[in-house]
């Protein structure tokens, strides 16, 4: 019997993005392949458009705030 929360491969995907956006070369690299073979094949195109656009606005918020 499965016990927890069900998988939210949208947002686990916007996560990734946001974590792959900070890194640089190899690190980058790691955490997109992982995000690209764990996540994005679990996905439909448009869940993958869903969690970019998260990412997108996630980064519009944070350039709006003042430092």
């Amino acid at each position: 019997m499965d016990e927890g929360v069900p998988p939210n491969y949208v947002k686990a995907y916007m996560w990734l993005d946001l974590a792959a956006s900070g890194l640089w070369g190899s690190d980058k690299e790691m955490v997109e392949m992982h995000r690209d073979q764990f996540l994005a094949t679990r996905m439909n195109p448009q869940q993958i458009k869903a969690a970019r656009e998260m990412v997108a606005e996630w980064h519009a918020r944070r350039k709006s705030q003042p430092n």
